[in-house]
């Protein structure tokens, strides 16, 4: 019974870290892809947008609702 109960809260313990790191991988990506966004729609010197418009001209129309839905 003391064996089971020492099991126990080892498992216990390693579940509720495994969701903790869940938890940071999750954010871990939100972070990445707001920064992404962030990248996309930077603003340049003159009010443009230079890597938005470069990601326009060299993804094919095929390909660009794929790209807009990631975004969205």
């Amino acid at each position: 019974p003391q064996t089971r109960a020492a099991f126990m809260e080892v498992l216990t313990k390693i579940l509720q870290q495994g969701t903790e790191f869940d938890t940071l991988a999750e954010t871990v990506l939100a972070d990445r892809f707001e920064r992404l966004v962030e990248l996309v729609t930077m603003i340049g010197d003159k009010g443009e947008l230079p890597i938005a418009m470069a990601l326009a001209n060299v993804v094919s129309p095929q390909y660009m609702v794929s790209f807009y839905i990631c975004f969205i």
